[in-house]
């Protein structure tokens, strides 16, 4: 049952091209920062998935990202707030 359950994931995430978004890196860090902060819901929830089934490679999933996220949002944010004054 289990079985049937990942290779159902497997195909949904191969069908929707998702698979393929993370095997290309650069690709895969821009979709991540144009999903705004749902981002990090992502990346969180993609390394609890590959921690559990093992399914993903574990470069696409990488902690280090989340920092760069957070700071590229902060930066963002404070661009923004000069361009306000």
């Amino acid at each position: 049952m289990a079985l049937m359950i990942l290779a159902g994931i497997y195909w949904i995430l191969e069908s929707t091209g998702f698979i393929d978004l993370m095997m290309d890196t650069d690709q895969f860090k821009s979709y991540i920062i144009s999903t705004g902060y749902w981002g990090i819901i992502i990346i969180i929830s993609l390394m609890a998935f590959a921690i559990l089934f093992k399914l993903l490679p574990s470069a696409a999933v990488d902690a280090h990202m989340i920092q760069k996220y957070v700071k590229y949002q902060e930066k963002l944010e404070k661009q923004q707030e000069q361009l306000d004054f």
